[in-house]
């Protein structure tokens, strides 16, 4: 028979009860804590910062299509959106995957005796145990991180060439529209300058009342061409302001340096499709979302197996201590992580799906835009044929006009509006021109034309 438990037993007992949990309790304590990671939200420091960053600029110089690049690298809102999710995925696989936390039990145990008289016996029972991961899941997971980080990054990237060529196709029309609002303004003033000829004319006799109202109609149909190309050069320039996140004021004065040539020779489509192949922004982003997945779909299958438990267990009474290794492990029958294994893998085969929906529609989208730099390019030689011819002849018009030769006032008039047209056909065929050029690049995700002052 076991001995009578004494009050001086007990109270050892409960001694070291209480110490275990005087221990345990620090160590929850200090686990459960977490840093001090507050951080404001700062509005009015952030709404001064991107005042300041828009207005930023004070050179009286033009803004060069690498200054504009410099800046959009720096303020572009959707380049900025990226790099902060980079950031965060960079944060992550920087930090590796912890091990499980292990465990721990503690419980009074009050043991009576069938003879009540025999007093209670008091003891402690405690646990510790931990989880073994298998399979090198802890590894896989740093690689998943390591990869999403990457995927990140590239997606970053994409989203910088694809605003890059955007911007130079936004600049480019600003050029362009600046060199030809120049040239329109040119023809208001020579039809300004010939309403007002004939006025005078008109009022010495030599012209008639409908003549002078057809050369006035001319005019007012040249300053309303004139307002046409203001209105787009100002949404051409507002494009690029909206694009480096700079204020359109400062974006108002932007002229290129040197507006690239035409290439002399389209290229073939085989070469666009080994350039789309080896540099399109959207292609690279979805192989490192395909690396993404495997390594998902590769995770998940090293989860169908449960993880080793193992552990020290210690029971403490005032007669008996008692020491055991538990081992165990879940069986898995019914549950072997089905359902995560083929989303992880429906995942996988989505993502390989839009890869390859996604060159279908880039390659068709090459053709149909190298199609349409080809008309364009078959157009602008057309007028470019006709400008000479079309400058002679006004030239010699107004050589019979001022020598009082046998010309009347009608088909002067006729000549005027031919070679306007044409000069206007000319602005908006290089127009055309550039812009099929800058949807081709967009298209290819590469640049194709030479920028003097590019980066």
């Amino acid at each position: 028979m076991k001995r009578r438990l004494s009050s001086s037993a007990t109270t050892r007992s409960a001694l070291r009860a209480g110490g275990v949990a005087a221990l345990l309790i620090p160590l929850l304590v200090l686990g459960c804590s977490t840093p001090d990671v507050r951080q404001p939200l700062d509005e009015t420091r952030i709404t001064r910062c991107v005042v300041e960053a828009r207005a930023s600029r004070t050179s009286g110089q033009p803004l060069s299509l690498g200054e504009a690049v410099e800046r959009m690298r720096k303020n572009n809102p959707r380049i900025q959106r990226a790099r902060a999710a980079y950031r965060t995925a960079g944060m992550v696989a920087a930090t590796r995957t912890p091990r499980p936390n292990p465990s721990i039990d503690v419980a009074p145990l009050l043991v009576g005796q069938p003879d009540i008289l025999s007093g209670v016996r008091m003891g402690v029972d405690l646990f510790l145990g931990w989880s073994v991961p298998l399979t090198g899941r802890l590894r896989m997971q740093d690689d998943l991180n390591a990869v999403t980080a990457n995927a990140a990054l590239v997606d970053a990237a994409r989203t910088e060439r694809e605003e890059y060529l955007l911007l130079r196709g936004e600049m480019l029309d600003t050029a362009l529209l600046t060199e030809g609002l120049g040239a329109i303004q040119e023809l208001e003033n020579t039809a300004t300058e010939s309403a007002e000829v004939a006025q005078q004319a008109a009022q010495a006799g030599t012209l008639t009342e409908l003549d002078v109202r057809l050369l006035q109609l001319e005019a007012a149909g040249v300053r309303a061409e004139t307002a046409s190309v203001r209105t787009q050069l100002t949404a051409a320039q507002n494009a690029v302001a909206q694009r480096i996140n700079m204020s359109l004021a400062d974006t108002a004065p932007l002229i290129l340096t040197g507006i690239p040539s035409i290439p002399h020779a389209l290229p073939s489509l085989e070469k666009l499709r080994e350039a789309v192949l080896k540099h399109h922004p959207r292609l690279s982003a979805i192989r490192a979302e395909y690396q993404v997945a495997e390594k998902e779909l590769r995770l998940e299958m090293a989860r169908r197996y449960p993880d080793l438990g193992i552990g020290v267990g210690f029971e403490d009474e005032v007669e008996d201590q008692l020491i055991g290794l538990p081992l165990g492990i879940e069986i898995p029958i019914f549950d072997r992580n089905q359902q995560d294994i083929a989303r992880a893998y429906g995942q996988r085969c989505q993502v390989r799906a839009e890869y390859q929906t996604a060159l279908a529609e880039i390659l068709g989208l090459v053709e149909a835009r190298h199609a349409a730099v080809e008309k364009t390019l078959d157009r602008l030689r057309v007028v470019d044929a006709q400008l000479k011819p079309a400058d002679e002849t006004q030239d010699l018009a107004q050589q019979i006009l001022d020598e009082g030769g046998s010309l009347d006032m009608l088909r002067f008039l006729e000549v005027l509006r031919t070679t306007r047209r044409i000069r206007i056909q000319h602005v908006e065929a290089r127009l055309d021109a550039y812009d099929a050029w800058s949807a081709l690049e967009v298209a290819v995700g590469s640049p194709l034309l030479h920028f003097a002052s590019a980066p």
